[in-house]
């Protein structure tokens, strides 16, 4: 939790908020645009991901199906291929 919003994401509106809340100024959100670029902060947007995604699931993964992948695909199968490609 940020400043009291529910998600640490950071919008004009919020700042903008934030900024009423604690120094009793407004300002359009738009207007914060500007001074913010200007003190050298910049525009970053949150990948997108699945809300299905299971972080458990893709942790796993590389230590046990890429594993077992590797070994089944080793160099030999590559070898091969790259002889037969030619």
């Amino acid at each position: 939790m940020a400043a009291g919003f529910a998600t640490e994401r950071w919008t004009l509106e919020r700042i903008a908020a934030l900024i009423a809340r604690e120094f009793g100024v407004r300002y359009h959100p738009r207007y914060l645009e500007r001074p913010l670029k200007a003190h050298g902060f910049s525009v970053q947007r949150p990948a997108t991901r699945a809300k299905e995604r299971d972080e458990l699931v893709i942790a796993v993964w590389p230590k046990r199906d890429w594993v077992a992948l590797k070994k089944i695909y080793g160099p030999a199968v590559r070898c091969k291929r790259a002889v037969s490609d030619e």
